[in-house]
């Protein structure tokens, strides 16, 4: 009886969590209706000019910093590689 009341308990809780695509979808009408009651036609192009400018300078930062990553993580490789070495030798 516990275990079937806990799976149904489970199953109420998990059926009204969203999914991801669910979740953008809302937040994308709930972003939209806010600029086009708030502001005129003109504004809401700029406004949504910026927010794609804002978006790629987001990701070419990400990259960036991933790149540096990366790199900082081969040179620490290597000399993890030549510590190795050394100890075998």
């Amino acid at each position: 009886m516990k275990r079937r009341l806990a799976r149904w308990f489970n199953y109420l809780t998990v059926r009204y969590i969203p999914g991801t695509q669910q979740i953008v979808n809302l937040e994308s009408k709930r972003l939209s209706s806010f600029i086009t009651d708030n502001y005129s036609a003109k504004q809401q192009m700029i406004i949504l000019e910026e927010m794609k400018l804002n978006v790629i300078e987001y990701r070419k930062l990400q990259i960036s910093n991933k790149e540096k990553e990366i790199e900082s993580n081969k040179i620490e490789l290597s000399r993890l590689q030549n510590n190795l070495q050394d100890l075998l030798t």
